[in-house]
């Protein structure tokens, strides 16, 4: 089974990941690769796989223990920001996305001070596919979960591909694409039936230059059609929000009331 998005080659998804990367970086300082890509003990409930395929990034896959063949988990995919794995922060959700029915997969053993071309190749060309392969997963139409630069990332994947995620939910990140020398310009939307086709989250502290921006274009969106919900977080800046029970509650919820991969 190869992975791809929405019919389109893993290929062509990852020379347009390597855009993103490339310009999301600028929106976020990088500093020394995170060594700390392990784990404490598998939570109850869950279990996890970790695989180094030929040719792609090492990984570690949570999986629901309920999850069977009959009944397999969904994909959400984990894409860090430029400063750090946050494998840690991310992975303090899986308890509580297993019992959702919902698997998480997370890079490791890479440098995490931000994203290259080979990496997001290895990525889409090696590690999803190899995933997918998985019998107690469904990894058709995987969700993202992006935090600053890797917010950047998945939005942009959203924009190019429309309809080839089941969600993307984003915390720190801008309605804008970054471009060289740090200038950017506001995202256009797909249009048409394109533009519901993923519904998207945002999650913006309100001391965040962002927070406002998607208050700015928040009506066009959903006028064209995007489903879009913003929650913006009282008294908090650029940070990871999945920390406080309200938030945490807000992705959750949303995430489960996503469309299985056979519908849009």
């Amino acid at each position: 089974m190869d992975w791809a998005c929405d019919g389109v080659p893993a290929r062509s998804v990852a020379r347009v990941l390597w855009v993103v990367a490339a310009a999301a970086l600028s929106a976020c300082a990088a500093v020394r690769p995170d060594a700390s890509a392990d784990l404490a003990p598998v939570p109850a409930g869950t279990r996890s796989l970790e695989g180094s395929p030929a040719g792609a990034l090492a990984y570690r896959l949570w999986l629901p223990g309920e999850a069977t063949v009959a009944r397999p988990a969904r994909l959400l995919v984990w894409l860090h920001p430029s400063t750090a794995s946050m494998n840690r922060q991310v992975e303090s959700l899986v308890p509580e996305l297993a019992a959702r029915g919902w698997a998480l997969l997370v890079p490791t053993e890479k440098d995490f001070s931000g994203w290259t071309r080979e990496e997001v190749r290895q990525l889409l060309d090696g590690t999803l596919p190899s995933v997918a392969r998985t019998p107690e997963l469904d990894a058709a139409r995987p969700a993202l979960l992006g935090f600053s630069a890797g917010g950047q990332m998945a939005l942009l994947l959203w924009l190019q591909f429309p309809g080839a995620f089941s969600g993307v939910a984003v915390v720190g990140a801008e309605p804008v694409v970054f471009g060289a020398g740090g200038l950017s310009r506001e995202i256009e939307p797909p249009r048409g039936e394109r533009a519901g086709a993923t519904p998207i989250l945002v999650l913006a502290g309100e001391r965040e230059r962002g927070a406002r921006m998607w208050q700015d274009v928040a009506d066009a969106w959903r006028a064209g059609g995007v489903r879009i919900e913003i929650r913006t977080v009282p008294g908090r800046g650029h940070e990871w929000l999945l920390t406080a029970p309200a938030e945490r509650g807000t992705f959750l919820g949303w995430l489960e009331k996503l469309a299985p991969a056979g519908a849009r």
